[in-house]
């Protein structure tokens, strides 16, 4: 009997076995399959070499530029941005550098004020960040009502579940600063590999050296918008 018992026994084991093993399988595959649609595979048909970042705003319009990688206000900047101090409203646009994807952003309150901070990643070994949007179109105005309720001096981002698609030239913002000081800061950093934003804290570049060289001669003649630390920067030569 207790032979007759062992070799019921086997079979429900081996088939127990066998169960697991093709569970397994598919728990492998279905991870592996979540994983390849995660990765992002670049396309760099539109990079060039050096890299080349058209101009956010009318530079013409711009009064002085902030350097970045310098002090400011008591704090060291990673980032840079445009003044325009003779603007008599805030109606200023701010338009995608490069063929890029809205990944994070945050809304929140400065002096008063309700502020948007926006981060971008591209195809090219680079990213992007506004800060001090005012005022955007409608359709972005939209996806950003899901952020998180805004919180006084708190511009921690959140992470944009279905990434906005923005090609190059398309408009971001239609207003920026706060009413009597109109500026937008503009931040650019290298991905360092990383195809998933996770806020410019290394890797900050030198913007200015990215522009095309027509845009480039303009922005440098510019006055530089910090009356302390100047054209003083630790990015750009």
């Amino acid at each position: 009997m207790a032979s007759d018992i062992l070799k019921s026994i086997i079979p429900i084991r081996i088939w127990t076995m066998k169960t697991s093993i093709i569970f397994g399988l598919v728990a492998v595959l279905v991870v592996l399959g979540a994983f390849a649609g995660a990765i992002h595979y670049r396309d760099l048909s539109a990079c060039t070499d050096p890299m080349v970042l058209e101009a956010p705003v009318d530079i013409n319009r711009a009064t002085s530029i902030l350097y970045p990688g310098q002090m400011r206000g008591g704090d060291f900047k990673r980032h840079g941005g445009f003044r325009f101090d003779t603007a008599t409203s805030n109606a200023v646009e701010v338009r995608a550098p490069i063929d890029s994807t809205l990944s994070a952003a945050s809304r929140y309150i400065e002096r008063g004020q309700l502020q948007y901070l926006l981060d971008f990643e591209t195809e090219c070994g680079v990213r992007y960040r506004f800060d001090h949007i005012l005022a955007m179109p409608p359709a972005l105005s939209a996806v950003l009502e899901t952020l998180p309720a805004a919180k006084v001096d708190d511009s921690r981002t959140t992470g944009v579940s279905r990434g906005v698609r923005f090609k190059k030239g398309e408009l971001i913002a239609t207003e920026v600063g706060m009413p009597g000081n109109v500026f937008v800061d503009f931040g650019v950093y290298e991905s360092g590999g990383l195809l998933q934003f996770q806020g410019p804290q290394s890797n900050p570049l030198c913007w200015l050296d990215m522009l095309p060289a027509s845009q480039a001669v303009i922005v440098k003649g510019l006055p530089a918008g910090d009356q302390n630390s100047g054209t003083k920067s630790e990015y750009c030569r």
